[in-house]
């Protein structure tokens, strides 16, 4: 189920607007921007990738973090600590992306959590 949250919530997360580029960048191709792993340039500003077509290391975060979130909520921790360091190793994400990102993961898990234990 998390698996499934955190995906939904990184393609939503993605928008077209001048407000996500990778620190407003200036560029003529993709390898101007500073990360070009998960940078592109488009319309001459470097921004993150898109979701697919996915890198490896992106394909090994999506494995790797619902295990350990899944390790993390059995130890009644919740595992918002470790969303955003994971987004912004493995997925390329900026601290704000990140940031935004453990937020409405941890509020929809919790809202998930909340309404399936109390409807029983």
């Amino acid at each position: 189920m998390k698996f499934l949250v955190f995906l939904l919530c990184s393609v939503l997360a993605k928008s077209n607007n001048a407000a996500t580029t990778v620190e407003n960048i200036v560029c003529s191709t993709s390898a101007d921007c500073p990360s070009s792993a998960f940078a592109k340039c488009d319309s001459g500003f470097c921004e993150h990738k898109d979701v697919f077509p996915a890198t490896i290391s992106e394909l090994f975060g999506v494995f790797l973090l619902p295990i350990l979130l899944g390790l993390a909520n059995n130890g009644g921790v919740g595992g918002g600590g470790l969303i955003i360091p994971i987004c912004i190793a493995v997925f390329g994400f900026s601290t704000i992306q990140a940031i935004a990102l453990s937020n409405s993961t941890i509020f929809v898990g919790g809202a998930v959590r909340y309404f399936g234990f109390s409807l029983r």
